[in-house]
């Protein structure tokens, strides 16, 4: 049978699926066989045990309804994935050319951090991971960056006490 989740409630992990005859069920989170995560608003397929939903999986976005309306689960995954981006590419940067690393360690590791608090809840694991080596690198390069101008400050101060007065 199919219908729509009209209500999820992830405190009491339950929802209400409205089917195509206009009957509301209940169901629990332990019935969901998608990988994806469970949201209201999305259009399933399920079988009925008894008077309950059961084996309920997602269905593919279809029809022009969807089309230009990207759900929040999506935005959010697209959000991750450029500050993931952003990030591994600033710490990339960075760790290329690591005397004026610096100043791309800090945007790396601040996107880095908002990329991770966005994708550390998301199905696709890809945007959190690539977030955390961005963060790695920010830090590696911010490091680098450090020891380059404690290293500078160490000669000059030694040349600058060795000349003669």
């Amino acid at each position: 049978m199919r219908g729509t989740i009209i209500h999820w409630d992830p405190a009491e992990r339950s929802g209400i699926i409205s089917d195509t005859a206009g009957h509301r069920r209940t169901f629990y989170s332990g019935d969901w066989r998608s990988p994806e995560e469970l949201t209201a608003g999305r259009d399933v397929d399920f079988e009925i045990v008894g008077d309950r939903p059961s084996d309920i999986f997602m269905l593919a976005p279809s029809g022009p309804a969807t089309l230009g309306y990207p759900s929040p689960q999506s935005e959010a995954a697209r959000q991750a994935t450029n500050y993931a981006i952003i990030s591994l590419v600033c710490g990339g940067i960075g760790f290329m050319f690591w005397p004026i690393g610096l100043l791309v360690a800090i945007p790396a590791i601040i996107f880095g951090i908002k990329g991770k608090r966005l994708g550390q809840d998301l199905a696709d694991r890809a945007p959190y991971i690539m977030s955390i080596g961005g963060i790695v690198l920010g830090v590696v390069v911010a490091l680098f960056g450090l020891l380059f101008v404690g290293f500078l400050a160490v000669i000059l101060t030694t040349v600058a006490w060795s000349v003669p007065r």
